[in-house]
């Protein structure tokens, strides 16, 4: 395969001559990774064998790689230099060069005393912050950077999808809400199982975040209130979706190999936190002890006393479960202490996922426009209002414009009998028996979830859903 290697160059359509390649892997194989472990392997094991890193109890830790992104870890700068001089040596004995330009020195140290690192006679530069394997890292421990870029990537590559063509108005908004869980809330939240001590004001700094592409997805006003924008496609809080990612990573480390480096070390801090060995220990331990009690989660201790584990399939059933419970449990709290929120969880809640609208637009993309506008609706309809607005068609006052023109005012009549006519088609006479026995907060709350009690089959739903649909927009946007 790599045998009388050769290659050429592409430019503006013309490939030059082709000439012999005597170093590197091809970029792309399956095979090339393996092959560059073998190449760089003995310098991790010489790195090792200098015993310049660090210990953790009796784990000596020097230098974690991923792929060709090498970080060496030291106590001081004696160390550190030793060990870049190793690397650098290696790469003259076998005929390749690190870069001194894209090397970064970070120091964690309180003193902060700057001792230059060189190599190949050039020092390293000596900076705050730095990405390792995608996760930023700052010496300062300050993590305010890294939220805040968390929250500009998270903006920034959704609007970057909407203006390309994933535009809610365009596709239905569940397949819009998978394509930016996936890539945005990936590329945003990448790493944030090692995000530790996670301040209140970074907590609300990446729930606006969320909050903005989650109205910017469903093309709701900014002034929606934000609970009932989540509800509306089932999205939970960006705290507990980074909660739910540090349990996941929580369990892929308890059911590591015992003889991997990261599960002696999870092991041994683990301990240390049981056992009250270190006093005012930082870090991932007890971040996810404070998360499972949060979440009302025992089997990591049930593992700690025990050895007992539960499968990462059950796990990841158990941690979805929890989180679910825990956020519905929150989201009923908040909305039962304030009014505005009364009538909308009659319409929905957090556990139904997608508002039956969105659902609905998914097979008939013709009507989306419409099922936006009743989503939208369900947020403002305000019930409870007191009637001080004069409707200037029919003379009477109202509170809330929505039920006004749905349930009583006289100039929408005819359109009124048109929805009753279509609703009475659907099916049974004892379903139009039953929306008239609703009150009519009760109908208003059924017409704008597009959802019944009432047993009907798929097609008489579906029958259901379009004549809310379309009659209340019908009545009410023109």
């Amino acid at each position: 395969m790599y045998s009388d290697a050769k290659s050429a160059v592409l430019y503006n359509g013309q490939i030059s001559r082709f000439f012999p390649v005597y170093r590197g892997v091809r970029q792309g194989s399956s095979l090339s990774s393996k092959l560059y472990l073998l190449y760089i392997n003995d310098l991790l094991e010489e790195l090792s064998d200098c015993r310049r890193g660090i210990l953790v109890t009796d784990i000596h830790i020097s230098s974690p790689v991923q792929a060709d992104d090498i970080a060496l870890i030291s106590t001081n700068c004696c160390n550190m230099q030793t060990m870049v001089t190793i690397c650098e040596n290696y790469s003259i004995d076998w005929k390749f060069k690190f870069n001194p330009l894209k090397s970064i020195q970070l120091n964690f140290s309180k003193s902060k005393q700057h001792t230059d690192i060189l190599l190949y006679n050039s020092s390293i530069q000596l900076e705050i912050s730095a990405r390792h394997v995608g996760v930023l890292l700052n010496s300062n421990l300050n993590s305010m950077d890294r939220t805040l870029q968390a929250c500009r990537t998270l903006r920034s590559s959704a609007l970057g999808l909407i203006k390309s063509g994933l535009h809610p108005s365009v596709i239905s908004i569940d397949t819009c809400n998978r394509i930016v869980r996936q890539v945005c809330f990936t590329k945003a939240f990448f790493g944030c199982e090692l995000w530790t001590e996670i301040t209140n004001t970074e907590i609300l700094l990446l729930e606006r975040a969320q909050r903005y592409v989650c109205k910017s997805i469903q093309g709701l006003p900014r002034q929606t209130r934000s609970d009932m924008v989540n509800a509306l496609i089932g999205w939970k809080s960006a705290e507990s979706y980074i909660d739910e990612r540090k349990l996941l990573f929580l369990g892929k480390l308890v059911l590591m190999k015992d003889s991997m480096l990261p599960k002696q070390i999870f092991l041994t801090r683990a301990m240390e936190f049981k056992y009250n060995c270190v006093k005012h220990q930082l870090g991932f331990i007890p971040d996810i002890h404070r998360i499972l009690v949060n979440y009302r989660l025992s089997d990591f201790d049930t593992y700690l006393s025990t050895g007992h584990f539960p499968t990462y399939i059950q796990w990841k059933k158990t941690v979805k479960v929890a989180v679910q419970e825990t956020e519905e449990s929150l989201w009923r709290f908040r909305t039962q202490i304030d009014k505005d929120f009364k009538f909308f969880s009659r319409i929905h809640t957090l556990s139904k996922g997608l508002h039956p609208a969105w659902t609905f637009s998914r097979k008939h993309p013709l009507l989306i426009e419409q099922c936006r506008f009743i989503v939208n609706l369900c947020t403002l309809t305000r019930p409870y209002e007191e009637p001080f607005f004069l409707c200037d068609k029919c003379g009477r006052f109202f509170g809330d414009i929505t039920i006004h023109i749905v349930l009583s005012c006289e100039t929408f009549q005819s359109k009124r009998d048109k929805f009753w006519c279509d609703l009475i088609d659907i099916g049974p006479i004892e379903f139009s028996a039953y929306l008239h026995s609703l009150t009519d907060e009760d109908f208003l709350a059924c017409i704008l979830s597009c959802h019944t009690d009432f047993d009907l089959n798929e097609d008489e739903r579906t029958m259901f859903q379009k004549a809310c649909i379309t009659n209340i927009y019908w009545m009410c946007a023109t």
